[in-house]
């Protein structure tokens, strides 16, 4: 079996929902219009109150209430709309999924911190869009879930050999496999035809490496990756930097303590961010 065999399986696979690929028409739209982005919200009440919520949220630190959809996009332009309400139609839609044998807390605490993350990198490497590198994050270990759905005895089988090995996730998936998360994340944002960027982004980010052109936000989402895989796994800081890989000279010169900074920060934000993209995810969060 391949990854994209076993997404093509998957019979439950879930869809996207209606409100987003609504704003994505408006936002690939090159006639496009902020009063067509608000329509296209106002199928959903519920998605427009959140990005209002979140445009008049510290995330972005703006002056004077906002109040309409269109007005926020005006500020922030239409692409962080977008990318907004694509996170949270990912948290809404995998919020309902369950499984006994892999904590679903973690895993969205983890992919949050790892966008939150990746979007404070992107920051500091003074990328307009970083934004984007936040939903970046938040998808990248979304094939996790699949493996764990659909070969959980084998996904089990996986992690407890990179606890007990001290090796990524994906390097034991891999050789048990035949291939890995990254590729099936890939395959599933592929089959919900989202953002090439997006696709490579999540396929290589464990290994930028192994892209055959590789960009400064695959490198960002790389160490985001990495420092959220080795507390995951419980590794110590060492391994962090063991395990990153980067040529971009900028990015090589973070230190420790520019990363220390970055974490205070996600955990300051982590809270707001999970409530943002679904409360339900934050509540559990709060209670586990």
């Amino acid at each position: 079996m391949t990854a994209e065999e076993l997404i093509q399986n998957c019979d439950d696979l879930p869809s996207l929902p209606d409100v987003y690929l609504r704003v994505k028409e408006v936002v690939e739209d090159p006639n496009g219009s902020m009063v067509d982005l608000a329509r296209a919200l106002s199928v959903d009440p519920a998605m427009t109150a959140k990005v209002l919520k979140l445009v008049n949220s510290p995330f972005y630190g703006l002056s004077g209430k906002i109040e309409t959809v269109s007005r926020a996009a005006s500020i922030l332009g239409m692409q962080p709309i977008h990318d907004f309400v694509l996170a949270t139609s990912v948290g809404t839609t995998f919020s309902k999924v369950s499984s006994p044998i892999m904590d679903m807390n973690v895993f969205w605490q983890s992919s949050v911190e790892r966008g939150l993350l990746a979007r404070l990198t992107a920051k500091w490497c003074n990328l307009v869009d970083s934004e984007r590198l936040f939903v970046g994050g938040l998808l990248c270990d979304l094939g996790h879930l699949v493996i764990f759905q659909h070969i959980p005895d084998l996904a089990v089988q996986a992690l407890n050999q990179a606890k007990t090995k001290k090796k990524l996730r994906t390097t034991c998936q891999l050789e048990l496999l035949g291939f890995d998360a990254a590729e099936v994340g890939a395959q599933l944002l592929k089959e919900w035809n989202l953002p090439l960027s997006y696709q490579q982004g999540t396929r290589y980010h464990m290994n930028p490496s192994q892209a055959s052109e590789c960009s400064l936000e695959i490198e960002i989402l790389h160490i985001a990756g990495m420092i959220a895989e080795c507390q995951l796994l419980d590794m110590p800081r060492d391994q962090w930097m063991q395990w990153i890989t980067v040529e971009d000279k900028e990015l090589q010169a973070l230190t420790d303590e520019d990363l220390d900074g970055f974490m205070a920060v996600v955990q300051e934000d982590l809270h707001m961010m999970l409530d943002l993209i679904s409360p339900s995810l934050a509540r559990a969060t709060v209670s586990s």
